[in-house]
């Protein structure tokens, strides 16, 4: 059975409209400004795994903390290097925290595969690092 030409391409349309969007992720832009002693939370309430490519504009490196959302505990520490680059995948169960220990401003870029709530800053404290 041959099916006219206007037929196939309503399916294939079809099938373009609900297949297409489930595999698009929409990738957001995000900027971080961390003061002196303070601390950048990201994700406290992220509900999938996410990518963020960090980008760091200050001339100081930013210590970053990810933290289980169930135990508290710290699950890795990596260092952002002073206009540095850095590739991080981010698991749904983890909150990132960007630590600024130095007496400069710091602004870090972020590329996220998707937007992600529950940002905030606030100071730190020695006993936290």
């Amino acid at each position: 059975m041959r099916y006219p030409k206007t037929f196939l391409f309503g399916v294939v349309a079809l099938l373009s409209i609900v297949l297409l969007p489930a595999n698009l992720t929409a990738q957001v832009n995000a900027t971080a400004e961390i003061q002196a002693h303070h601390e950048f939370v990201l994700g406290d309430y992220a509900t999938q795994d996410y990518t963020a490519k960090l980008t760091n504009r200050g001339d100081v490196p930013v210590m970053i903390r990810c933290l289980s959302k169930g135990s508290g505990e710290v699950t890795r520490t990596v260092t952002l290097p002073a206009r540095g680059r850095l590739s991080l995948k981010v698991v749904q169960d983890e909150t990132v925290i960007f630590v600024n220990d130095s007496d400069e401003y710091v602004e870090v870029n972020a590329k996220l595969s998707y937007g992600v709530e529950g940002m905030s800053s606030r100071p730190i404290t020695k006993d936290k690092l």
